[in-house]
């Protein structure tokens, strides 16, 4: 299932092979109905990118703009992340 909407990063790390690991809180609910923090990963050629704007998020308390193709399977691709409210 498909997502597209506003989350409030709530943490955020670099791995070993240059991906982002970033833990997501929707704003509203996702498809399955939970409300419910969960992790994702950038794709490795945006792990730099997608850190820096959950760095950028987290400390000015700011939500981003997330997109993913999947956002039922732990640790899905984030494929769009950008900081807007």
């Amino acid at each position: 299932m498909a997502f597209a909407g506003y989350c409030q990063v709530i943490g955020a790390g670099a791995t070993l092979n240059g991906e982002t690991e970033v833990k997501l809180r929707p704003e509203g609910q996702w498809a399955d109905n939970l409300k419910d923090m969960r992790f994702f990963y950038s794709h490795p050629q945006m792990g730099r990118q997608v850190l820096a704007t959950a760095l950028a998020a987290i400390t000015s308390k700011t939500h981003v703009w997330c997109e993913m193709s999947d956002d039922k399977t732990p640790y899905a691709r984030v494929e769009r992340f950008f900081i807007g409210d």
